[in-house]
């Protein structure tokens, strides 16, 4: 049984990839939908990512890759776009952290311009 207070923003645990930790910074805006709903009449909902672990998790068994564990809160204006839909603890969400901006022309030539820095040196 979980226990969820009323009247508090909705609060999302999240894992991070460690090879994306250096992207994410406390205060981030985040995008957030829920897979049980229907993805064509749901809105995204706005977010706002609010703590990150110190450390990163390992499973003892070795099934899962390295994460660190985040939380992320659900905006007052995201509140207001949730309250036609049922959301219960333990239900699936998918967060999309903005960590920044890329023009297309950026997107396009980033592995070329990656490669050319070291396409000219020796071993």
């Amino acid at each position: 049984m979980d226990v969820v207070p009323k009247n508090e923003p909705l609060r999302i645990d999240v894992q991070i990839p460690t090879t994306l930790i250096d992207k994410v910074r406390i205060g981030s805006p985040v995008d957030i939908t829920f897979p049980a709903f229907n993805q064509r009449t749901t809105p995204q909902i706005p977010g706002d990512f609010v703590q990150v672990a110190a450390d990163a998790t390992t499973d003892p068994q070795g099934r899962v890759p390295p994460f660190y564990r985040g939380q992320v809160i659900v905006t007052t204006d995201g509140m207001k776009k949730l309250k036609s839909y049922e959301i219960k603890a333990g239900m699936p969400a998918e967060v999309f952290i903005r960590t920044g901006e890329r023009t297309m022309l950026n997107y396009l030539f980033k592995p070329f311009l990656d490669r050319m820095k070291t396409a000219l040196t020796e071993e």
